[in-house]
């Protein structure tokens, strides 16, 4: 996970995540990983998630958090995982670039945030 400003998370302070891709088969899940603190009150955190593929294609979505304030597992902060997208396939060997920064300034009580790309965990029957 990125380090953010905790006192305020802005629109021009954007989290960049480097994603080295060799195999261009499986699916993947990915999921965003954010840490929060007791000064986030807000019900929901609007993101804008941009990947910039090795072949250079640039890809851009707004993606919402929800998140419950009053859900903490410690007095000062919270750690989640967030599902973001499911059964993904990174077509392309070499570096996917994210860039994710909230779509409004001033974002209190966020400290950190990630994304977690991994093979999906199913159970078999």
């Amino acid at each position: 996970m990125s380090e953010v400003d905790p006192r305020g998370w802005d629109r021009d302070t954007p989290v960049w995540i480097q994603y080295q891709n060799e195999d261009t088969v499986s699916q993947r899940d990915i999921s965003i990983l954010l840490r929060y603190n007791d000064l986030f009150t807000a019900g929901r955190l609007p993101l804008q998630i941009s990947v910039l593929t090795p072949d250079s294609l640039r890809w851009e979505e707004l993606f919402t958090l929800y998140l419950d304030p009053n859900a903490k597992e410690h007095i000062f902060h919270y750690e989640g995982r967030f599902p973001y997208r499911h059964d993904v396939r990174l077509a392309q060997p070499g570096k996917y670039i994210f860039r994710i920064a909230p779509t409004v300034d001033g974002i209190v009580g966020t400290e950190a945030i990630g994304l977690d790309i991994r093979r999906p965990e199913r159970t078999q029957p």
